[in-house]
Formats: structure tokens, sequence, C-alpha cells
């Protein structure tokens, strides 16, 4: 085998080994506050911002459940939600290629308002055995753990 092909398969080798492990960095495996939303259906409580405390209608289940290897899945009102999540250890998160089935589920539904307050959210944090994923400057979606599954 020629020195110029042993070189070429080298640095590919090398490249691939470089990608492989820089997708391992930026993976959102569990840190420490991450850890403690995984694995759960989390069902939203309210929807707040400066100045409105919004409360979804009872009927209408809007959760979400974060899995560990960056996908999410969950409910907006009568419509199955999909899709993935980055997130790191400073709390920052980003919700990205939401999918939906689209069922209409009537005049009176926020799911389109809860969708669009996911694909806007830029971090999150645990209180008081609750979650919340902000978005906007000063909005954020408040959930507890779902006891309903």
């Amino acid at each position: 085998m020629s020195r110029e092909i042993r070189i070429t398969l080298f640095v590919l080798s090398f490249v691939i080994m470089f990608t492989a492990c820089e997708r391992h960095i930026i993976s959102p495996l569990p840190d420490t506050d991450l850890e403690e939303i995984l694995n759960i259906q989390w069902a939203l409580q309210s929807f707040r911002t400066d100045h409105q405390v919004v409360l979804p209608p009872e009927d209408q289940p809007y959760t979400i459940t974060f899995e560990t290897d960056s996908t999410f899945s969950g409910r907006a009102d009568c419509n199955e939600i999909f899709g993935n999540y980055f997130a790191k250890a400073d709390q920052s998160m980003r919700v990205k290629r939401i999918g939906t089935t689209y069922v209409y589920c009537g005049e009176n539904s926020m799911d389109d308002r809860y969708l669009k307050a996911l694909s806007s959210v830029n971090s999150f944090s645990v209180r008081e055995s609750r979650l919340f994923l902000k978005y906007g400057k000063n909005s954020s979606l408040v959930f507890r753990k779902n006891v309903q599954k």
C-alpha cells in the first residue's frame, strides 16, 4: 500500500473518530438538573407571562415526557406530539423538530398556543417538584408530575 493511501486512510479515520466524539460531547446526556426531568410524564399546569396566568381546561391534556435519547413525546389536547430536544448543564434547552398528529380539537383548544410555546423554549428549571420551561422574555410553561399516565 502506498504512503499516500495510508496517510489518506489515517486522516479519514481521525476525522471519523473526531466527528463521533464531537457528537457525544454535545449530546444532551443527563446532567444534574436534567436527570430530574427525564422519564417523567409532566402535565401542564399553566401558561405564565408577565401579566397573566392561564390555566388549561381540565378536559384538555397537555403533557410532555423527555427521554434520555434526546427525544420527547406527549399530548397537545387531542393530538400526540413528539420530537427532539437539546439541553445543557447550564439549563439551556431547545425543543426542535416537533411533530404532531393533526386532529381538529375544537375552538377552545390551546394546542396551537402550547406548540408555539414549546417551539420557543430556551431554558428549563425544576423547583418544588415543578418543571418550568421558559420561553420568550418572561414567559413559562409550568408542569407538575402527572399521576394519571
